[in-house]
């Protein structure tokens, strides 16, 4: 707990009826407030660290490597006749991360700035929307909590733009995902999401 100082109104020691050391008892005072005001933003600032700490929704056994990303400077057009239209309007970035679950670990509600494009390289992963749409055409929806499988060797992709989701490993081996991330010029390519949808009961 910081603690707080209160100026004296009298004279040397606080005692009204001595005479004040006028230019040092300032100076005094002054470096007195400084300090109290420095220990009172460093205050602020810590409290408020640990409240967005403590809304967060982090992962569990679940471990990242750090990304690797590079910028594409230019806006490019990338147009595959009945396979893919891809089309930049400025600078992006691209990032690569490999992600591993434990048995039992989860990734957290979260969502991206841009898309992610995921590789389930060994395991087997389980994906769960926070929205009351997952992007197919049947009732199936987030609000339902419908998992959504992916074993390895298969890919999806996260739309994001704040679409929110969690990963889950519900099986006994480990999960390792590849993941490559569109995003805004230096963006980070997680933003955790708190209070968590309440669709699911995790």
């Amino acid at each position: 707990m910081p603690r707080f100082y209160q100026a004296s109104t009298g004279g040397r020691n606080g005692d009204p009826t001595r005479p004040s050391r006028s230019g040092s008892a300032s100076k005094e005072g002054e470096g007195a407030q400084m300090k109290l005001k420095r220990i009172v933003i460093v205050g602020l600032v810590g409290a408020g660290l640990f409240a967005s700490a403590a809304l967060a929704t982090p992962g569990f056994l679940a471990t990242a490597s750090p990304p690797v990303r590079g910028t594409i400077a230019k806006p490019f057009k990338v147009v595959i006749p009945g396979l893919l239209k891809l089309k930049t309007k400025g600078p992006i970035d691209v990032a690569d991360q490999s992600i591993t679950l434990q048995p039992g670990g989860h990734t957290g509600w979260h969502s991206h700035p841009g898309p992610a494009l995921v590789v389930v390289k060994s395991g087997t992963f389980t994906l769960y929307d926070g929205d009351d749409d997952n992007g197919d055409d049947d009732d199936r929806d987030g609000a339902d909590c419908e998992p959504q499988v992916f074993t390895a060797g298969q890919a999806f992709v996260d739309q994001g733009g704040g679409h929110v989701h969690i990963g889950r490993n519900e099986s006994d081996a480990i999960v390792e995902l590849s993941v490559t991330y569109l995003l805004p010029v230096g963006a980070g390519p997680r933003i955790d999401v708190s209070p968590a949808p309440g669709n699911c009961p995790f």
